[in-house]
């Protein structure tokens, strides 16, 4: 098993290889709420606002595929 890490705009991030599911551990490091969006090879996509210094997990099915920084607040604030 991998761990994976790495920065997307505002947000460090870090998984680990997994069979039926990942789940990716995300931090907004910016002063303002951001849009984070993930995406894994066999189920939907998670969208949230996070706010500020905020920490959390989200677990999806099969590998995660991408990570993005959708940027400030965007149409989720």
């Amino acid at each position: 098993m991998s761990k994976h890490t790495g920065t997307t705009g505002c947000f460090n991030w870090s998984w680990a290889d997994g069979w039926d599911s990942t789940t990716v551990y995300f931090h907004n490091t910016c002063k303002t709420t951001h849009v984070i969006e993930i995406t894994w090879n066999h189920d939907l996509e998670y969208d949230a606002s996070i706010p500020p210094d905020y920490k959390s997990s989200h677990n999806g099915l099969g590998s995660m595929t991408h990570l993005y920084d959708r940027g400030a607040c965007g149409s989720f604030c």
